[in-house]
């Protein structure tokens, strides 16, 4: 799989993901993942946004502090978290954090930008 411009191989399935918004969040959850979800960044997106019936299973799931953007946190805040993956969309891989996201390679970690923005 590819994603901004790094090839990544997948030999098992993530089991510590750090989801960068709600929209990420509810797509895990309608693939059955919701129990890799080790925490959450709001992003552009409100808790609101959720279906209720989806907000009860990720209801007590972290919710990760906003860095140097609204909605998202910073490099550091995710890696301390310790995921093996980081999953969002091209509103939480500002050029801001794309550029430090290959740091994040650096220590053998995956991520994945969906839609077009990436």
């Amino acid at each position: 799989m590819k994603s901004l411009g790094v090839e990544f191989k997948y030999d098992k399935a993530p089991k510590r993901v750090v989801a960068l918004g709600y929209d990420s969040t509810e797509i895990m959850i309608k693939l059955g993942l919701e129990d890799r979800i080790i925490a959450i960044a709001t992003s552009e997106y409100s808790k609101d946004s959720i279906r209720p019936e989806y907000y009860k299973k990720i209801k007590d799931k972290k919710i990760l502090p906003d860095g140097n953007w609204p909605g998202v946190p910073s490099l550091e805040t995710i890696l301390a978290e310790k995921p093996d993956f980081v999953y969002g969309t091209g509103y939480s891989f500002t050029e801001k954090v794309v550029e430090r996201f290959r740091i994040f390679t650096k220590e053998k970690n995956k991520y994945l930008c969906h839609r077009r923005y990436c």
